[in-house]
């Protein structure tokens, strides 16, 4: 993901192009470490500053509530599709160029 100026986010694990949508999956074991769980929460922090939506639920979630999770994942959708789209950009993997 770029923002605007074309400056690097991150990768996402789902990113939702017509709305600017990202969702991902947190789960403990990539996260074990301080500086791997610093690298998720600036990475976060990163694509909500450029103005992306930023959903994460834990695989235990997912599992457990699966309705839950769809529900607000919808919810999420909604109030990013009601706000203007942010000039984020995604990118195919290894391309190295933003999509316009």
């Amino acid at each position: 993901m770029h923002d605007e100026s074309g400056a690097f986010l991150g990768i996402a694990d789902c990113w939702v192009d017509d709305v600017a949508m990202v969702w991902e999956t947190e789960s403990t074991e990539w996260h074990l470490s301080p500086a791997d769980h610093d690298a998720t929460v600036e990475r976060a922090a990163a694509f909500t500053a450029a103005g992306a939506v930023y959903i994460a639920t834990k695989p235990r979630k997912l599992r457990s509530d699966p309705n839950g999770v769809a529900a607000t994942l919808r919810a999420a959708y909604g109030r990013a599709r009601a706000r203007p789209r942010p000039g984020l950009k995604a990118v195919p993997h290894g391309s190295g160029k933003p999509h316009s």
